[in-house]
């Protein structure tokens, strides 16, 4: 009997110690399984994060587009604004009020006053409301005959601000000869 109540005891501290280690094992289960919750909701936060990220990544390139034609457009007309078209001197612009710069590339300057006589023409045939009359009134240079006379020391945004200042020169004297009217450099110096 004394070896029946020491393998009792003996069971019975066994079982204790069981106990004891299972009470933990569950502590740390429902710890665990605490922690896996938490990291499956990060992990479903993170996978909208990644898809909301991707879906702005998506609209990027657009959004750029959008800004990127924003930035070069007059807003009320549509048309280029006067920082790009004097950047770029190959486009049709708004100038500022109501003044429109028209680039022709590879044309002389009989064939751009002719172009600008034809410009004329056909807004003198538009019809407006309440019997309106529109003219155009402009000046035309030849752009590398200008630039030849430039000197080589001038950037090539001062040789363009020179040549827009006489092209206006033009077009404020076609203005002052009666409006509806084309003036051209003839001979620069």
């Amino acid at each position: 009997m004394v070896l029946f109540a020491v393998l009792i005891d003996s069971y019975m501290i066994e079982l204790k110690k069981s106990e004891k280690y299972l009470a933990a094992l569950k502590a740390q289960n429902k710890e665990i399984e605490d922690k896996n919750r938490l990291l499956e909701k990060s992990n479903s936060e993170l996978i909208k994060a990644k898809e909301k990220a991707e879906e702005l990544n998506r609209l990027l390139p657009e959004e750029k587009q959008k800004l990127q034609k924003l930035s070069i457009t007059d807003y009320l007309t549509g048309t280029y604004n006067k920082e790009f078209i004097t950047s770029h001197l190959d486009v049709v612009g708004r100038y500022g009020g109501d003044e429109f710069l028209i680039i022709l590339p590879d044309t002389n300057k009989e064939e751009g006053c002719a172009v600008m006589e034809c410009v004329c023409q056909k807004v003198m045939e538009l019809k407006w409301d309440n019997d309106l009359v529109v003219t155009i009134s402009g000046g035309v240079i030849e752009i590398e005959k200008e630039m030849e006379r430039e000197t080589q020391k001038e950037t090539e945004k001062d040789k363009t601000t020179g040549l827009l200042k006489k092209l206006d020169q033009l077009l404020y004297s076609a203005k002052y000869k009666g409006k509806n009217l084309i003036e051209y450099k003839e001979n620069a110096g």
